[in-house]
């Protein structure tokens, strides 16, 4: 795991020459499970941290966060950030709740979708509105030492990695940058493009693999070695230390996450710095 006193790397380990790459899943991977038993499995697969998802640890719940957090660094294991599910829609969004969960499970990076709507049902009015929502939750993120990590979804105001630089630029905001995911995209240069883009904002990848039919037809990551040698060289551009979260896997099954988790593993070590 990466030497930050169990914070996530990424913004605040900047280097030259390339970046390590850090192998860790989200908790959502692992839907069905008891926290406990995802901590064993994490444990078992030889990764490395955890970003606890709302499914596991509900927002307010305090108690909850304490004991994942517990769990996972008793573990050794790191929690990278946490995904509240909060979507920030307006100022009014209880974000002091959300980061007093994030606290409580001692995550250094708070993942956000932004808005409901996609940008051709968002007014200019509302968008305004996300944009202050945004740059309020990142001054109150940054008393605490979290980092706001914007990621795209295509329900929300930024379906793809153009629409969220454009919302990153907008909010202007040093303590908000984002993670990068390949979406349903089958065109690797385009997925290579957009995380050119994103450069030094990148904190954490999610890392998954879909055939050609997009999600209906998940893959085996160790099917997708190209294309992710692709992602993970162009991410090592930026110097930095950065998470790669396996984000879901073939029908949901704990063998499969094994045999995913041996692939990343493999990755990391071969295209990060010190590999």
């Amino acid at each position: 795991p990466p030497n930050h006193a169990g914070r996530c790397p990424g913004p605040a380990a900047q280097g030259d020459g390339g970046g390590m790459f850090i192998p860790g899943v989200t908790s959502r991977t692992l839907l069905d499970h008891e926290p406990g038993r995802i901590v064993e499995l994490v444990q078992a697969a030889g990764l490395a941290g955890i970003e606890w998802d709302q499914h596991h640890v509900p927002v307010g719940e305090m108690k909850i966060a304490r004991v994942c957090r517990n769990a996972t660094e008793e573990a050794g294991l790191v929690v990278t950030s946490y995904a509240s599910g909060a979507r920030f829609a307006d100022s009014s969004t209880a974000q002091a709740t959300v980061l007093d969960t994030v606290e409580a499970l001692g995550a250094a990076v708070l993942a956000v979708n932004v808005g409901t709507r996609p940008p051709r049902d968002t007014s200019n009015s509302d968008r305004a509105t996300l944009i202050d929502a945004t740059a309020e939750l990142a001054d109150a993120s940054a008393q605490r030492g979290v980092v706001v990590g914007v990621s795209a979804r295509s329900d929300s105001l930024v379906p793809d990695v153009d629409h969220m630089l454009e919302f990153i630029r907008s909010v202007d905001h040093e303590n908000v940058k984002c993670f990068w995911h390949p979406g349903a995209c089958a065109d690797r240069e385009r997925c290579v493009a957009t995380l050119g883009k994103v450069g030094k904002l990148l904190v954490s990848m999610y890392c998954y693999a879909i055939g050609d039919e997009g999600w209906a037809s998940r893959i085996l990551l160790s099917e997708a070695q190209d294309r992710w040698a692709e992602y993970l060289q162009t991410a090592a551009e930026t110097g930095d230390d950065h998470w790669v979260l396996i984000d879901g896997v073939l029908e949901e099954e704990p063998t499969n996450f094994f045999r995913d988790a041996q692939t990343l593993r493999r990755w990391t070590e071969r295209y990060g710095s010190d590999g």
